[in-house]
């Protein structure tokens, strides 16, 4: 597969055509976001520290997809991961801790309100190693 969807977004659409179906209601939990860095991610490669994040969209509900950068695709790797597929939907505000090959969910009722640089810092609390992913929190937008 990787010869054939080069990078973050070929993984994420492809897993996307692949995975959910038509007529699913993105902010369902039938739908699913893929955290995929790029190839040259943990590489060594300067200014290649990039990720897809890819779903079904639900402004066009069409496949959607975010670009970002800075360490997080970096530690992905490091972790061992080409790619992070998040299924199903929370009932709470959660986080995902991933070392090496441990994936666990968290509860982020603490991260509620804060901006997203001090909820990352508090939820790597729980992070006791190197390898400990733990930067993207997921959460519903606050009335």
């Amino acid at each position: 597969m990787a010869r054939d969807f080069i990078g973050g977004a070929g993984f994420g659409i492809k897993h996307l055509f692949d995975e959910v179906k038509p007529g699913i209601d993105p902010l369902g939990p039938e739908n699913i976001l893929v955290f995929a860095p790029g190839p040259f991610t943990g590489a060594g490669v300067p200014c290649a520290s990039r990720m897809a994040v890819t779903g079904k969209s639900p402004l066009t509900s069409a496949v959607g997809m975010a670009l970002s950068g800075g360490e997080f695709p970096t530690e992905i790797k490091y972790a061992g991961w080409d790619a992070i597929i998040i299924e199903g939907k929370a009932d709470k505000p959660t986080y995902v801790a991933i070392t090496g090959k441990n994936v666990r969910f968290h509860d982020a009722v603490h991260a509620w309100g804060l901006s997203p640089s001090i909820a990352s810092k508090s939820s790597r609390t729980n992070c006791t190693t190197r390898t400990c992913v733990c930067a993207a929190l997921v959460l519903p937008e606050s009335t």
